[in-house]
């Protein structure tokens, strides 16, 4: 869970700099054996579609034998995978 946490960080903080932390648009992460999913608490347009898409690849990196995905509280809908 630290190293997903760490990825997360370092990939999300060029594009949350006026934050305190880049990982305060992260609500949640959940690692399962052959998955990851990460909640973002921005909406899925503008700043958080580029917040998305920053944590699907610095994760499908990171973890390449997981389904990798990323939902956005605000965001109704099922999931999907990415890629």
């Amino acid at each position: 869970m630290q190293h997903a946490l760490s990825v997360l960080e370092n990939a999300l903080a060029p594009l949350t700099a006026s934050m305190s932390s880049a990982l305060s648009v992260v609500q949640a992460v959940h690692l399962g054996p052959d998955e990851a999913e990460v909640v973002l608490t921005v909406p899925p347009h503008c700043a958080g579609a580029r917040l998305n898409q920053a944590a699907f690849h610095a994760l499908r990196l990171a973890l390449p034998d997981r389904d990798i995905y990323i939902r956005h509280a605000a965001a109704e809908g099922s999931r999907a995978p990415q890629g």
